[in-house]
């Protein structure tokens, strides 16, 4: 798509479908062209769109011949069949100025409505949340439709399959003993209308790997009996039984002494932690400002896959290098250097952070918290005058 310059950055807004009976938005790009016939040739007229700016106007679309079967001469007709695949076509609008161009993408894609389809979580789940999946039902229905879905274990991406106790009932405060089937749902009557299905992970005291298991759509009834019958929607069990051991580590400047890794007391001094002490709630990180500390990390378990820790400070003057560690079940058990930094500050007071230590999935989304490391911050600043009695 064309960048917009600074002189038209009012044109943002996508070009419209006139004809909304047939052709709906999905997205802020992209449109789906719902058809009726088993075979059906589809025009795409420039006049089928019109700009929300005064003064753009709208060119002819040209659809992409890696997708559907494509003829005409103009480029713009696409033919839908049994087996075509969904193909895209690109809408040209101009800003009034004439300086800028920016190409939306039509998605057309052979679908029946009123028809009951399926979608399942964005991200990882882990244990003790709730895994949802949504159910719509696209075009109008006239009285509710009641969808009947089952779950099953199933290995994906890498996961295990789950089994029936992986899953929580309702309050999720017990495991399952075999996994839902014959379940119902019920859709509202309307215009595109969805229900979500809610499935809670059970937080159980085994430490496993990831796991995954599945969501089918097994029927409908009622306003449509059309449903997708094409793969079923996938949930990941995150790995959210991982424990992390936080460490002091060998040689750093004050290991074993007041100024190193030392008990939490009120003003941070105390008995140092010594090389491979814990470090917990009752024995903090002493940093001092404009100098380092360290520790070591590593896992409690192998992991039976690539697992990264996020670490995150609640103080914008810490920082970490690394920012994050990637265990992986050669290296689980080797601890890893952490080094944090406390930057120099205006003030004379002593402070304290807490570092987090989230773990991610592959796309680096949140799935838990898993251990917390808190921090004394040592001030380095002499007194104003003024705090001098």
């Amino acid at each position: 798509a064309a960048q917009l310059t600074p002189q038209d950055a009012t044109l943002r807004a996508v070009a419209r479908p006139s004809n909304a009976d047939r052709l709906r938005q999905t997205g802020p790009t992209a449109y789906l062209l719902e058809v009726d016939q088993v075979v059906e040739t589809v025009a795409l007229p420039a006049a089928l769109f019109t700009p929300t700016q005064p003064g753009a106007t709208v060119g002819l679309p040209t659809t992409d011949t890696a997708g559907a079967s494509v003829g005409g001469d103009d480029g713009n007709v696409v033919t839908l069949g049994p087996g075509e695949p969904p193909t895209l076509a690109v809408i040209p609008v101009t800003s009034p100025s004439g300086r800028s161009v920016l190409a939306h993408t039509l998605t057309i894609q052979r679908i029946f409505c009123p028809k009951a389809s399926l979608t399942g979580p964005a991200d990882v789940v882990g244990e003790g949340g709730v895994a949802e999946f949504t159910v719509l039902v696209c075009g109008q229905t006239e009285e509710p439709v009641t969808a009947t879905w089952r779950a099953d274990g199933a290995a994906r991406g890498g996961a295990a399959a789950a089994e029936a106790g992986d899953l929580g009932n309702a309050a999720n405060t017990a495991p399952l003993t075999e996994f839902p089937a014959g379940q119902t749902i019920t859709v509202p009557a309307g215009d595109d209308r969805t229900a979500t299905i809610r499935i809670p992970i059970f937080d159980d005291a085994d430490t496993e790997g990831a796991e995954s298991f599945t969501v089918t759509l097994t029927g409908v009834s009622g306003g449509t009996d059309r449903y997708n019958e094409d793969a079923p929607e996938t949930a990941t069990i995150a790995l959210s039984d991982l424990s992390l051991d936080l460490l002091a580590p060998e040689g750093m400047d004050g290991s074993g002494t007041g100024t190193g890794a030392g008990a939490g007391t009120g003003d941070g001094s105390g008995a140092g932690a010594g090389p491979g002490t814990p470090l917990t709630g009752s024995s903090r990180l002493i940093i001092t400002e404009g100098a380092a500390n360290a520790y070591t990390m590593q896992l409690g378990a192998n992991p039976l896959g690539p697992v990264t820790i996020v670490i995150h400070s609640n103080h914008e003057g810490v920082t970490t290098t690394p920012d994050r560690v990637t265990f992986t079940p050669n290296n689980w058990q080797d601890p890893q250097r952490v080094t944090v930094n406390a930057a120099p500050d205006g003030d004379d007071n002593n402070e304290s952070a807490t570092l987090s230590h989230i773990l991610t999935d592959a796309d680096g989304g949140l799935i838990e918290i898993i251990d917390q490391l808190p921090l004394f911050i040592s001030d380095t600043d002499p007194p104003e005058d003024d705090d001098i009695c």
